[in-house]
């Protein structure tokens, strides 16, 4: 299983929107996720291995209590077999805005 399709099935339960680097959607609550890559464990010179650094983004309304649902986010993260997330709190004067940041690693295509 993808990665993505990892991380999309790990929140699937929770009813919002899910997407990959942009929402295009009017949802006023909603996950977006980006991540990079590092190449890992080489063999022949070819990455045997690559680690993902992931960003889960919540996206809430101003005034919605958040931190039940930054709880059951962060157990579906782990339960998914990610790392642990850690937290920022990058909200604005528009929107609640939490940032989850998790690794995994994968085997290289």
């Amino acid at each position: 299983m993808s990665v993505d399709a990892r991380i999309k099935n790990a929140v699937d339960s929770f009813g919002l929107p899910v997407e990959n680097s942009v929402y295009h959607g009017q949802a006023e609550e909603y996950l977006v996720f980006n991540y990079f890559t590092l190449p890992r464990t080489f063999g022949d010179d070819e990455p045997e291995h690559e680690e993902y650094f992931i960003q889960l983004h919540y996206f809430a309304p101003l005034g919605k209590n958040i931190l039940e649902m930054k709880r059951q986010i962060k157990r579906a993260i782990v339960e998914a077999e990610f790392s642990y997330p850690s937290t920022v709190d990058a909200s604005d004067s528009e929107a609640r805005h939490i940032v989850f940041e998790f690794k995994t690693i994968e085997g290289a295509d």
